[in-house]
Order: structure tokens, then C-alpha cells, then sequence
């Protein structure tokens, strides 16, 4: 069987590098492209984070700048994307000039052809999914279909409404509400369907899937107390330190950042990006319990705009009748162990699985 073939598109957040990072380290996965969407940092600061992780395992996965702001821009949204262009640096000569939405609706314009499995993991705001989708509406029948695959992972809603951006709502749905509609409509379909065309890892997976401090010590290399079931660190190759380095420092930032903790837990650190790409990467292993539903987004309350809406109950007959379409398996529960497992891997063996 072949390697599966993954476009990531991301904000330039030190999680979402992290996501990078294991799609590296996955010995089936070929990275077909990273795409950069506004967020976190802007698209240019983005790209050139991307670069420096893609330079450190030699691959040349090409990189792609994309939306630069909301589809509709409005500003009660929160957004942090303007505060990281004050000193731009000079974007590297491997970003291409194609646009990323033109480029991902380009690439699976044609991935029916080559028989290989495509994924999409979506970890910043969806705007760049939404312009491709305009492009080439028919880009999510490329992907994969296997249950056990998903085609299309978001990292994005609150389903309680308990929000980390807005009050209701979550940062990536919150930064750009109408992209987020674009998104869940495009992927509606109806029934009977073989799967939901979106895997949904909302933002209570992160919180239900927190590192503790004893955690971050091993893996910062601050502690060697990694308990029996993980084997011991070996000694490391001058590029195998230096790759290391660059995980550590992503993850020193993450466990510094106040963004990234849970209020009330300043103990715990959360990786919404990881927790994404190990649904994409390893699903069964990761993802332990799902539930189909009709998903949609909130666009016009001042206080609820990017608010995950849910037919939590909805039948068969009242979906017909209402046009309620089951587009998203929503993933509840984890196996937390399973990523710190991964994780443990990356610092172990930085350099992954060479291509």
C-alpha cells in the first residue's frame, strides 16, 4: 500500500507546528503540501516557521501562502494575525507563488488519477478551505472516504459552547465565522452516505486531552521519569539533537504561552493541533469514540458569532424535512496516551522516517 498523501493547512500557532511534525514522523504519510492561513500569525511569519521545520527534516514539500484575513472582514471577530506583521522577514525561496486555495483545488482536481489517498487536516481558520471549495467544489470527494482515513479533519467548534475566543465560540470558527459556513455547507450531502465528509475535533478534545507538568519535563528534557511503558532516551546524532531542539522549543513555547493552558489548570498544557493530526494520523488508535451529526455555524449573533450549532437529536425524518444532512463525525473522546506516545517517538527519533 502506498503512502497516504496529506495537504496541512495551518496559522502559524507552535501547536500546529508540532501537528507538522507528526505528519513527518508518520512512516505512511507523504506531507503534499503546507498551506498557510491567517490566525495565530500572519500567513508570511507563518511560512517562514514552516520553512525552518521542513528545512530541519530535508524535505521539500512545497509551501504555500493563502488568505491573509476573514472572507467578510469584521471586527468583533478575534483575530491576531496583524499584530505579527510589525517586522516581516523576508519569505524563504521555497514558498510558491501560486496561491494556497488555487493550489489544494489543483491538487486534488486531479488526485482521483493518481489512486493514492489524500487527507486534508485544517488546524487554523478555514478560510483557505473556503476559497478552494469555491474553486473546485467538488475538492472533498478526493479525499479519502475510509472511516478509519478521514478525508477531511478539522481542528475547530466548542460543542458546549464554552469558548477559549469568543463566549460561545472557539478561536478557529470564531476568527472567521463565514468561512467555517462555507465549509460545513460545502460538505453537506445527502443521505444514504457511505461516511460524514468532515471528522470534527472540537475544542473539548484538547481540553480532555491535557499534558500535565510531569509530561512536559520528559519531554523538554527537564526529567527522565518516563515510567515503564516508555523506553529510555538513546544517544542522539548531532542532527538528531539539533531536530529535538526544534520540538522543544515549540513545545517550551507552548507550555509559557497563558493562550495555551486551561484557566482554571495552569498545569496542564493543550495541543488542539496535535490532538488533530493524531485523529488524521492514527485514527483508531487515537480517536475512541465519535458520533455523526448535522453541524452548523453562527454568523449573525454579536456575542455567538462562530458558535458550533449542533441536531444533537435530530431523526431521519426531521433531517429530511429540514434539509439537516449529517456532514460531520464529531470526536468525543481520546486516548491521551496515544499522542504523549508520539510525541515521546519525536524526541526519541527526531529525524522520522526518512523519504
Amino acid at each position: 500500500m502506498g503512502k497516504r498523501k496529506v495537504i496541512i493547512d495551518l496559522d502559524g500557532s507552535a501547536d500546529n507546528l508540532i501537528a507538522l511534525m507528526l505528519a513527518l514522523h508518520t512512516e505512511d504519510v507523504d506531507v503534499a503540501a503546507v498551506t498557510c492561513v491567517w490566525g495565530e500569525a500572519s500567513v508570511e511569519v507563518t511560512a517562514g516557521e514552516v520553512c525552518r521545520v521542513l528545512d530541519h527534516f530535508d524535505i521539500p514539500t512545497p509551501v504555500y501562502l493563502g488568505a491573509t484575513e476573514q472572507l467578510i472582514k469584521d471586527r468583533r471577530d478575534k483575530g491576531s494575525a496583524d499584530a505579527a506583521d510589525v517586522h516581516p522577514a523576508p519569505l524563504p525561496a521555497r514558498v510558491s507563488s501560486e496561491h494556497a486555495s488555487v493550489a489544494m483545488a489543483r491538487l486534488l482536481s486531479g488526485a482521483a488519477k493518481g489512486g493514492a489517498t489524500w487527507q486534508i487536516i485544517a488546524l487554523g481558520p478555514l478560510t483557505n478551505i473556503a476559497l478552494a471549495l469555491r474553486i473546485n467544489p467538488g475538492l472533498l470527494g478526493a479525499v479519502s472516504q475510509d472511516a478509519d482515513v478521514p478525508g477531511f479533519v478539522v481542528m475547530g467548534g466548542a460543542l458546549e459552547a464554552k469558548g477559549n475566543s469568543g463566549m460561545a465560540s472557539e478561536f478557529n470558527w470564531h476568527s472567521d465565522p463565514e468561512a467555517s459556513l462555507v465549509v460545513v455547507q460545502g460538505v453537506g450531502r445527502k443521505e444514504p452516505f457511505a461516511t460524514p465528509p468532515m471528522c470534527l475535533v472540537p475544542w473539548e478534545v484538547t481540553l480532555a486531552a491535557p499534558f500535565r507538568k510531569e509530561h512536559m519535563d520528559v519531554l523538554l528534557g527537564l526529567s527522565d521519569a518516563r515510567g515503564d511503558a516508555l523506553p529510555t532516551a538513546p544517544t542522539l546524532t548531532f542532527t538528531e539533537a539539533r531536530q529535538r531542539k526544534v520540538l522543544q522549543e515549540l513545545l517550551r513555547t507552548i507550555s509559557h504561552d497563558g493562550k495555551q493552558f486551561s484557566s482554571p489548570f495552569a498545569c496542564e498544557c493543550l495541543l488542539p493541533g496535535a490532538c488533530a493530526a493524531a485523529t488524521a494520523l492514527d485514527h483508531s488508535a487515537f480517536a475512541k469514540t465519535t458520533q455523526e451529526v448535522y453541524v452548523t455555524v453562527e454568523t449573525a449573533g454579536p456575542q455567538t458569532r462562530g458558535c458550533c450549532l449542533i441536531d444533537w437529536y435530530g431523526t431521519a425524518a426531521s433531517r429530511r424535512k429540514l434539509k439537516r444532512w449529517i456532514n460531520a463525525r464529531i470526536v468525543k473522546t481520546t486516548d491521551r496516551d496515544a499522542l504523549l506516545w508520539r510525541l515521546f517517538r519525536m524526541i526519541d527519533e527526531p529525524c522520522g522516517f526518512r523519504r
